[in-house]
């Protein structure tokens, strides 16, 4: 196991290394220079050639990634050409708002979707099956944007139960947190249904019931346990998603995520900020799948054997 967990991160370097070359280079096609950006539009021309130059931004696109590949390797992640601070001060400044966010929004996606799923799964056509297949494509349905502003008019203006912007207290949470996990709830649930219904039909599940073990037993240590692998893939991919695709939701709560300085960065160009951001992201991403792929060898001993192997 030992030497798999080596292998997935020793593979990580080379995708990383691909993002950051994807991301920097579509920041270095986008118009505009550091030197203008840092100095200002009033500034001369003379001093914003003079800045870039000592930026190195005039240096070919190859010789600037190396530089930027060497510089992260001795741990130099730049400065920021907004603030002049250190990019990464400010990247970790604003991640435990976005992993708050994210983090309760997950919890929140698989305490209420896995469950249904599985009794919709157990109820099929039933009334209940219908309601909730109903619930959620409708849940599906609804932009995040659209649905984050009818509940700061619902909750905020015309209630005034909770706050409509911030972060200070957990109240400042609870909106966005349900308008993130809302669409992905519905996915889960979708889901969790289809491989149950999937599972429920296998034979090993009729021998379970023709020993005469119980119904919670077949659904739970049989069936349930089965289809876990697409359901633990899906919320391993959501995670990563809402840690990087919050954007809409920090920005309609006015929440200082990470996703909403990603975005004032990327429109600023500020490259420097724009690639920590997208570098730790990218790291957190491949851990969490890292993690879904030992959570598959805890489930299935087929699959920690494979590993073993391996």
């Amino acid at each position: 196991m030992l030497k798999f967990v080596l292998k997935r991160i020793l593979l990580m370097i080379p995708t990383i290394l691909l993002v950051i070359l994807i991301v920097f280079s579509i920041m270095n096609l986008a118009p505009g220079s550091p030197g203008r950006l840092i100095l200002g539009q009033t500034a001369p021309q003379e001093a914003v050639d003079q800045l870039n130059e000592e930026l190195g931004y005039n240096n070919p696109f190859l010789v600037r990634f190396a530089n930027y590949i060497l510089d992260i390797c001795k741990g130099d992640f730049g400065n920021s050409y907004r603030t002049g601070r250190p990019v990464f001060e400010e990247v970790l400044n604003r991640l435990p708002v976005t992993l708050k966010l994210s983090t309760c929004a997950i919890i929140l996606m698989v305490s209420i979707g896995v469950p249904i799923g599985i009794l919709s799964a157990v109820k099929q056509y039933s009334a209940m099956d219908y309601f909730f297949t109903i619930s959620a494509m409708f849940l599906a349905a609804f932009p995040v944007f659209w649905f984050g502003l009818m509940m700061i008019l619902t909750f905020s203006l015309h209630l005034g139960w909770l706050p409509s912007n911030g972060a200070e207290t957990w109240r400042h949470y609870i909106m966005p947190i349900i308008t993130l996990s809302l669409p992905y709830l519905a996915i889960v649930m979708r889901l969790t249904r289809s491989t149950m219904l999937e599972t429920i039909r296998q034979d090993y599940v009729r021998t379970a019931r023709a020993k005469g073990a119980s119904e919670k037993t077949v659904i739970f240590k049989h069936a349930l346990k089965n289809a876990l692998l697409p359901i633990i893939t899906i919320i391993g991919m959501t995670f990563g998603l809402m840690l990087g695709g919050a954007v809409l939701t920090e920005t309609v709560f006015s929440l200082p995520g990470l996703g909403t300085m990603i975005v004032t960065a990327i429109r600023l160009k500020d490259i420097p900020q724009v690639m920590a951001a997208v570098i730790l992201l990218s790291v957190m991403f491949s851990f969490i799948m890292l993690i879904v792929d030992l959570l598959y060898a805890a489930i299935d001993p087929r699959i920690k054997a494979m590993y073993k192997k391996g």
